[in-house]
């Protein structure tokens, strides 16, 4: 009875599932789900100024619900988890690069939550590839987007909230934790680029997915090409 009591406590809530299991991943994912994330990146397809761009895993998934109850727990050891899934998956598969740049937070976002996630999830990827983790880009602090903001709207934003320094690397892996539209990947490769940078890459934790994508396979978890 007592060992039932103990086992019944030591239950924990999945992100992805949202069931009740005995054992979690450090990201915050039961060993039914980290299945459905995969260990390899994804590639998509992403306009100029970004050369490549690649994901783990689609946002409206088990990775998308691990990264937000990591993002706004706050959890770091749940990002740290993330960051260590995202490592794995980059190693041996990507471009050769010089540096890997994280798209930073603002600084007041920074402060609540008490890490960048950009941060967190940019410095495993960089010991994994054997490459420095630079903090290149500098973040002002912009208004908050209102819900459903258009592309305009975010590169706008974007535009007044990313400053590059001068001596970028030539190669850049962008590391950030979703991508939405793509205004912020866009912005700061410009910025890199302005910078001394030559090619800029993303990789994205997640990305959301266009409303085709989602058309095409109601129900499913669609694995991007």
């Amino acid at each position: 009875m007592v060992q039932g009591l103990l086992a019944l406590l030591s239950e924990q809530v999945c992100a992805g599932c949202e069931g009740e299991v005995l054992r979690l991943d450090e990201s915050g994912l039961c060993d039914s789900c980290l299945p459905r994330v995969g260990g390899l990146p994804r590639w998509f397809p992403v306009e100029a100024p970004v050369r490549e761009a690649w994901c783990l895993g689609p946002y409206d998934g088990p990775l998308g619900a691990a990264l937000r109850a990591a993002k706004f727990g706050p959890d770091l050891r749940r990002m740290e988890g993330l960051g260590q899934l995202l490592a794995a998956a980059a190693v041996g598969r990507l471009p050769r690069v010089d540096a890997v740049v994280p798209v930073p937070v603002p600084r007041l976002r920074r402060w609540r939550r008490g890490f960048d996630q950009g941060q967190v999830l940019a410095e495993p990827v960089a010991r994994a590839l054997g490459r420095p983790c630079l903090a290149v880009l500098g973040r002002r602090s912009s208004p908050p987007l209102s819900r459903g903001a258009d592309l305009a709207a975010r590169q706008r934003r974007a535009r007044a909230s990313f400053r590059a320094r001068a001596g970028a690397p030539r190669r850049v892996l962008l590391v950030d934790d979703v991508r939405t539209t793509g205004a912020t990947a866009a912005v700061c490769a410009d910025e890199l680029l302005g910078a001394g940078a030559q090619r800029v890459y993303l990789l994205s934790l997640t990305r959301r997915r266009a409303p085709e994508e989602v058309r095409a396979e109601p129900g499913a978890d669609v694995r991007l090409p």
